[in-house]
């Protein structure tokens, strides 16, 4: 949780000031390791090494047409360096991967130390903890870029999985899913622009600081992200993980059923009752069901409006104040936004693992639909972005969840 704050707070210092005292650990004031830190993706790595092992056969099995080539002693020099290239990348990569391997190792290990610590204030425990951790850790991190969505899922996916006491998973995933539509209603279309920063500041992640021996005071952060597509990445990271765990009984069995996270109360961790897996299969049903009313609300609305965000940017610089509304002037960085849109951006992020169930996908499908005849255009587009990829996935569609 630490770990995982730190970037969120850059991002939302108010947030963070919020939250209660012995809640956050103070490991919550350093910088963020790189995503790769708590998650290794080896089957990339074993990909590319494949694909580079099979171009060096090519070249080896090459053989010369017939008649010979125009230049066979430049296409010789070529096919050398190609192979020497692919070579090269392969011991790049294997020794990449053992140091990524490493470094995930070092940071399970320190994570694993101090877990017990994060959720150390005896008056917040189950529902209350984790909308704080919400509030101030999760939200404020996973819409500021696309890396920060997955890195958010699978930090929660790591604080479960090490068994962190006090730390209700469920009641995590209920404070997520229960009304995403205030949290898509929130998000913006709006680039994310880092203003200048405090070289002194001690908020400052490497990410957002200048390059070492850098004497340059003015930091700019590209590329643009907008928020409801990285709202929407960190829903498709978490959406799938609960599939995951509802793949199999067995599944269930061995990553959930045995730890804390999915403790029915926590008055008495010893022996604490834990969720079935027939309970769990229930509730992920009902998520999906309270999702898909999130989203139709929003798909629904009629809004259309000027969002005009006007907090504190990162490093304390004060904003700029708006001019005044008879001048006729837009205040800088006003997006159009509306829930239908930002609903949008959500829903081609999640179309994969969402909605899964045919009741569902009916109902979404035709809200959806309607959309492709609007008057906006851009409207449509968004909408056809939705429809389009869900013919392919009818045939995955479930009749029902439980």
């Amino acid at each position: 949780m630490a770990l995982l704050l730190s970037r969120g707070r850059s991002c939302s210092g108010r947030a963070a000031s919020s939250t209660p005292r012995g809640l956050i650990c103070p490991l919550l004031l350093t910088a963020p390791p790189p995503r790769y830190d708590i998650f290794v993706p080896k089957e990339r790595y074993d990909s590319e090494v494949k694909r580079l092992r099979r171009s060096v056969e090519e070249i080896d099995r090459f053989v010369p047409p017939i008649g010979g080539e125009p230049d066979a002693k430049a296409a010789q020099t070529k096919r050398k360096k190609e192979r020497e290239r692919c070579v090269a990348s392969q011991d790049k990569l294997k020794l990449e991967l053992s140091q990524q391997q490493k470094a995930h190792a070092e940071t399970m290990g320190a994570l694993r130390k101090s877990n017990g610590s994060w959720f150390s204030d005896t008056q917040h425990r189950g529902a209350d903890a984790m909308n704080h951790f919400l509030q101030c850790c999760v939200f404020p991190r996973c819409v500021f870029t696309p890396a920060d969505a997955v890195y958010c899922a699978k930090f929660v996916l790591h604080t479960h999985s090490l068994g962190t006491p006090m730390f209700s998973t469920l009641q995590y995933y209920d404070k997520l899913l229960r009304d995403i539509s205030v949290h898509t209603f929130s998000c913006t279309e709006r680039q994310v622009i880092v203003p200048p920063l405090s070289r002194s500041s001690p908020l400052l992640s490497p990410l957002l600081s200048p390059p070492l021996g850098s004497t340059c005071s003015h930091v700019l952060v590209p590329p643009p992200h907008r928020q409801a597509a990285n709202l929407g990445r960190f829903l498709n990271a978490s959406l799938a993980q609960l599939l995951h765990w509802k793949s199999h009984e067995e599944v269930y069995r061995t990553e959930c059923a045995k730890l804390p996270g999915f403790s029915v109360s926590f008055s008495d961790t010893a022996n604490s009752k834990k969720a079935t897996y027939e309970d769990y299969v229930k509730v992920v049903f009902k998520w999906y069901c309270k999702i898909l009313k999130s989203l139709m609300l929003c798909l629904e609305s009629a809004e259309y409006m000027e969002v005009r965000d006007h907090r504190a940017p990162l490093g304390g610089v004060p904003p700029t104040p708006p001019p005044p509304a008879h001048s006729g002037v837009a205040p800088p960085h006003t997006p159009l936004s509306s829930q239908v849109r930002n609903a949008l951006h959500v829903l081609t992020r999640v179309i994969d693992v969402f909605p899964k169930m045919k009741k569902l996908s009916d109902h979404l499908e035709k809200r959806v639909d309607k959309l492709r005849t609007e008057e906006r255009k851009d409207l449509q587009m968004l909408a056809s972005q939705v429809v389009m990829p869900l013919p392919p996935l009818l045939c995955n569609l479930l009749s029902s969840l439980i």
